[in-house]
């Protein structure tokens, strides 16, 4: 397990791979059916990534992974990918880098059976379900306030003082 310390060097760290989601749906490349991971450079630089979900998914080969919720708007195909605006002008942008011609994004049961590394579509499958889960339990199930985000994304806790559950995905 990592430590909310640990999980704080890991979103500037350059050698952290970030599993983009958007709205359920992963990215990959088209051509060549890899994943796209993305590098912290590529989450335009912020410093406060608190408006961006980060959920900690393992280290794997010397590799650490982190799902990132990108809340935006799906990429359209035009003569090259290009992305909507996000609803709100509060929203965070997509990273550049998911600009490039022949990315695609869908959700992961339309192209699972064409990537080419299993562990790959597990770590893409983890990512989407544990975003999705977030997006979904934003309120506690107990006295309906709002949650938030706890233990590098592990679970979440009620905001209410008098109440403060703590619910966790089913995995």
């Amino acid at each position: 397990a990592v430590n909310q310390k640990r999980f704080d060097e890991l979103l500037i760290n350059p050698s952290t791979h970030f599993v983009p989601v958007t709205n359920g749906d992963n990215f990959y490349y088209e051509e060549t059916k890899m994943p796209i991971y993305l590098a912290a450079s590529d989450l335009q630089g912020e410093s406060d990534h608190s408006t961006r979900l980060f959920v900690y998914l393992g280290f794997k080969a010397g590799i650490e992974y982190i799902g990132v919720d990108l809340i935006s708007e799906k990429i359209e195909k035009k003569s090259e990918s290009v992305i909507k605006a996000p609803v709100s002008s509060s929203l965070p942008p997509l990273p550049l880098s998911l600009l490039k011609k022949g990315v695609k994004q869908s959700n992961l049961r339309s192209f699972s059976e064409q990537l080419i590394d299993c562990d790959d579509a597990s770590l893409l499958a983890h990512a989407r379900g544990m975003i999705v889960w977030h997006n979904n339990t934003q309120f506690c199930c107990k006295c309906g306030f709002k949650t938030v985000s706890q233990r590098c994304g592990a679970s979440r806790k009620c905001t209410n003082d008098a109440c403060k559950s703590s619910s966790y995905p089913r995995l």
